[in-house]
């Protein structure tokens, strides 16, 4: 059976999604924990790309995803990769992506503030006690941007 999230036509143009949602309005698009499942090879910035452009102006875009922190921090970066190496042989799927790779899903859209951010930093309550930054702080992020 054909996975939907690798199809989105197949979500797109689903009865019940034409019959909930007015594409003529803005849609809250929550693409989370979906991304990093899906390899290179599967195109996942075309099946977020196809996702994104049906969407009306002023919709908006929630994503989170695996990072490598890439050069940033070569040991954080060793670890995401060792990480996925194992998670990929014993669990399922997953890819830790850059910065660069993760920004490129929104493509024309506008980022909004505090940008691409570890998951806790993600706008937290402002008397919440600091976070203890593990190992995976900084590999679990997310963003938010609007379609113009």
């Amino acid at each position: 059976m054909q996975h939907a999230s690798r199809y989105p036509e197949h979500v797109l143009n689903h009865p019940d999604v034409r019959r909930f949602l007015d594409f003529d309005r803005p849609i809250g698009l929550l693409l989370f924990a979906i991304l990093h499942h899906l390899g290179d090879d599967e195109d996942p910035k075309a099946v977020a790309a196809a996702l994104i452009d049906q969407l009306p102006s002023g919709s908006y875009v929630a994503i989170s995803h695996f990072r490598d922190p890439a050069e940033r921090d070569p040991e954080g970066s060793r670890k995401a990769r060792e990480v996925e190496r194992i998670f990929n042989e014993s669990l399922g799927t997953g890819r830790w992506r850059t910065d660069e790779e993760i920004l490129s899903f929104t493509e024309g859209l506008t980022l909004l503030e505090p940008g691409l951010v570890p998951l806790a930093e993600w706008r937290p309550e402002p008397d919440a006690p600091a976070t203890v930054q593990t190992d995976t702080y900084h590999t679990f992020v997310g963003l938010l941007a609007r379609k113009p």
